[in-house]
């Protein structure tokens, strides 16, 4: 039993701002599983153990924010407030997590968990 999150890396460069674009540069997939304790712990809901698990996973990135201010819709991703930046080079990256295989159900639960 697992579901995907899908990450996507942007980063801003100097050589970027400079041409007025960003770069995404790295694709990463998060599996997200859950086992029969989990799916206990959840009074038996298989969808909240899914949500809990992905909203655990989504906020390792820092604090993110739903790809629409209003309300939930099929589809929806989160992307992270604040950049990560690179004090060094000046580059700033973000990202934006995608629920790939998740059901509509584990997908409005997770909304709800984060918004």
């Amino acid at each position: 039993m697992t579901r995907t999150i899908k990450v996507y890396e942007d980063t801003v460069t100097e050589e970027s701002l400079q041409q007025a674009e960003s770069a995404c540069t790295d694709e990463l997939d998060i599996t997200v599983t859950v086992d029969d304790l989990d799916i206990e712990e959840h009074d038996g809901s298989e969808p909240h153990a899914y949500a809990y698990a992905a909203v655990k996973a989504i906020r390792e990135y820092g604090s993110v924010e739903p790809s629409c201010s209003g309300n939930w819709y099929c589809g929806i991703w989160y992307t992270t407030i604040d950049p990560d930046r690179n004090y060094r080079t000046g580059d700033e990256s973000r990202y934006s997590l995608h629920l790939d295989d998740f059901t509509e159900e584990e997908q409005r639960l997770i909304h709800n968990l984060i918004a």
